[in-house]
Formats: C-alpha cells, structure tokens, sequence
C-alpha cells in the first residue's frame, strides 16, 4: 500500500477545493471523494479553534464571573466538539468513497450549535444573576456603612451625656458632702435634743437634717439617731424600720451600732428567734464591734428563757 499525507486543511473561506494528496494510483479519486464531504466539519473545527483561543484570552473589562462562565463554555464546547468530529473524522476517513451520509454531517453540525446555544443561555442567564446580586450586595453595602455613621454619631452623643451625668453627679456629691452651716448646727442641735430626751423635738431636727443633705456625711448618723428617738419614746416598731434604713448607706460606721439595736427592738417586741438572728448576725459580721460582750449576755438571756 503506498503511503499517504495529507496537507493542511484551507482556511474557513477558502474555495471548496479538495484536499491535495501524495497518494497516486486507482485509490486517488476515492481519497479525493471521502475528504470532500467533511468541509463542514472543517468550518465547525475553525470555529472550535476560536473558541479555543477565547478561552485562553486574558479576562476582558467584564467581572472575572462572566470571564470564568466563558471559559467554562469554551471548554465544554471544546470537549463536546472534539469528540463528536474526531468520530466523523475517523468514519469518514475509514470508509469508501461517499458513505459518510448527508445527514450525519447535518446532524453532527445540529448538536454542536444547539450545545454551543445552551451553553451561551447559561452563561447570559448566569451573567444577569451575578448583576443582580450585585446591585443587591452595593445596596447593602452602602445601608451598612450609614448604619455605621449612625451608630457612631449615637455613641458620641451618648459618651457626651454620660461625661455631663458624671460631672452633675461629682457636684452633688461634693456639695452634699461639704457640711454647710446650717445642717451643722441643726444636727449639734438635734444631738443635744435627744441627750436631754426630747426626742420629738430631735426627730424633727434629724429629719431636716436628712432633707437638706440626703447624701451628705451626716445623712447616716441622722438616719442613725432617728431611729434611738423612736426607741427612746417606745415606739419599738418604728425604730426598727429606722436602724434598718442605716444600711443604705454604704460608708455608715453606724451599721454595727444598728444591727446591734435591730436585735434589741425585735427582743423588745417579744420576737425570740429574730432578736438571736440579729444578735448571732452581729457576732459574725462585725468582729471587731465593741458591742460583742453585750451582744453574748443578751443571747444568754434569751436562750435560758
């Protein structure tokens, strides 16, 4: 059998001449009929090699998305080409004068264009998803960042008005615990009321007291003293919500003087158990009270009854 080669194929719009061969012989014209046939599949081939060549193109102003889409449908067009038209290539090639039909070409021809068609509305329809999602992602980005100013101009005005309440709450405090002349000498005055049992008189002192400076360093021995006024006139129910108020006060010296007066007013109001409560509460709270040896002969007195 003599040897064959074939040249290159003509370019797409090349006269529909046949391909040149070497071979010579009785077989030349038969050669010459199985190539004439497959010149659409050459046009399909030239259009595979610009897909191709797409494919391998760098990225145009478009979103890398629609760039990977296309290379995506290059390829697929590229592998669905290349497997059906190396089948025709080989058939025609193996066969004998004109048995590649018509309609086999035509059919080659029609699955390609209707892939490469699919494919593109794939692409397009990816293509218009990707915008939408990003005209969504845009709007909100830019809701966020005015969420963000927002957000931001509420913490200044809110640091603000901490730093105003902070320096309104120093002033009263300063001002409360400043001893102002008249306080002072009420409370010398309320002081000397009770020691000489007018412990009306000294309740309504030690109430003025409390009300012009509810917050200032004699608001506590007030509170304090208010309460002995109701014990010393008996009223026994009064004075203990009186010595009870006494720990409101977070920096009182009075608490174990209270707590110790507590225990008295619930023995006076003939309550046992809650008078030993208090007492046992002042032994282990406040170790350091001068009232513990009295605190102890009360508990005595108390458990023998």
């Amino acid at each position: 059998m003599a040897r064959r080669r074939y040249t290159s194929i003509a370019a797409r719009n090349s006269p529909p001449t046949l391909l040149r061969t070497s071979c010579t012989g009785p077989r030349a014209n038969s050669e010459i009929r199985r190539v004439k046939p497959m010149r659409r599949s050459r046009v399909l081939l030239n259009d595979l090699a610009c897909c191709m060549r797409h494919r391998n193109s760098p990225p145009g102003p478009r979103s890398s998305g629609t760039g990977a889409w296309r290379a995506l449908l290059a390829r697929s067009s590229a592998r669905v080409a290349l497997s059906v038209i190396g089948s025709v290539w080989v058939a025609s090639c193996a066969g004998t004068g004109s048995e590649m039909p018509a309609r086999m070409e035509q059919r080659v021809d029609t699955e390609l264009r209707e892939h490469i068609d699919n494919l593109s509305r794939a692409a397009e329809a990816s293509y218009d998803r990707e915008q939408a999602l990003a005209a969504r992602l845009s709007i909100a980005e830019e809701r966020s960042a005015q969420l963000h100013e927002q957000v931001a101009i509420q913490e200044s005005d809110l640091g603000a008005l901490s730093r105003q309440l902070d320096s309104l709450r120093s002033r009263d405090e300063m001002r409360d615990s400043t001893p102002q002349p008249g306080v002072s000498a009420s409370y010398r005055t309320a002081l000397d009321d009770y020691r000489e049992h007018r412990y009306k008189a000294a309740l309504e002192r030690f109430g003025d007291v409390l009300s012009a400076a509810p917050s200032g360093n004699l608001a506590d021995n007030s509170q304090y003293w208010m309460g002995e006024c109701y014990y010393g006139l008996n009223e026994y129910r009064a004075a203990l919500a009186e010595f009870t108020k006494v720990f409101a006060y977070s920096e009182t010296e009075k608490d174990d003087d209270a707590q110790v007066m507590i225990a008295r007013c619930q023995m006076a109001l003939g309550e046992r158990e809650e008078a030993l409560s208090a007492f046992q509460k002042l032994l282990e709270e406040y170790p350091a009270s001068e009232y513990l040896a009295a605190a102890r002969k009360e508990i005595e007195i108390l458990r023998s009854k």
